[in-house]
């Protein structure tokens, strides 16, 4: 049920996702208790889904339940305690909270380079976040040097062909024209 909710949100049918997310999570909730690994993921399944729904003051109150969960249950190192933080950083970023989302992707950089290393995927991925929220908050040079460390680990480990190394590509260009080095 939460992987078909998965993937209906990954098609861009978030009602259908919602209402499998909620299924799941009830169920789970139900079956497993509120604190078992599994009934954590459908509460950030359900919280990132309401996310892209707009839905935003709602995913991230749900967002912060699964990370305070995380947090208790696997500690703050975990790798699914730091896809919670990174989850709710990009519900900060999608409210506005321009400066708290920058602060917990640069927390939850740190320890994704410190416990899945520097090449990782979900390491890069919040390096790329980061970049975009410096971005934002008007350091484009910040941003600028974030994105060019991103597209390089990219093309390393990814190649040049990867849809991330790509993203990674069009970000940088993006970031260069704002500096006016077209």
């Amino acid at each position: 049920m939460s992987s078909l909710g998965e993937t209906l949100r990954a098609l861009g049918e978030l009602r259908g996702a919602l209402t499998l997310h909620e299924q799941s999570l009830a169920a789970r909730q139900r079956l497993l208790g509120p604190d078992h690994p599994d009934t954590l993921i459908s509460m950030n399944n359900l919280a990132s889904t309401l996310r892209d729904l707009g839905d935003l003051d709602s995913a991230r109150d749900l967002h912060e339940q699964t990370l305070a969960a995380r947090q208790r249950v696997s500690g703050n190192d975990h790798p699914s305690t730091l896809m919670a933080m990174n989850s709710l950083a990009l519900t900060r970023r999608a409210l506005g909270d321009l400066q708290g989302a920058r602060d917990l992707f640069e927390k939850t950089l740190t320890a994704r380079r410190r416990v899945l290393g520097d090449d990782h995927r979900y390491t890069l991925h919040t390096m790329s976040y980061l970049a975009e929220t410096l971005r934002a908050l008007g350091d484009l040079r910040g941003a600028l040097t974030l994105h060019e460390q991103t597209l390089a680990a990219r093309q390393r480990v990814l190649g040049p062909d990867h849809p991330d190394t790509v993203a990674s590509t069009n970000n940088l260009a993006a970031v260069r024209r704002e500096l006016g080095e077209p």
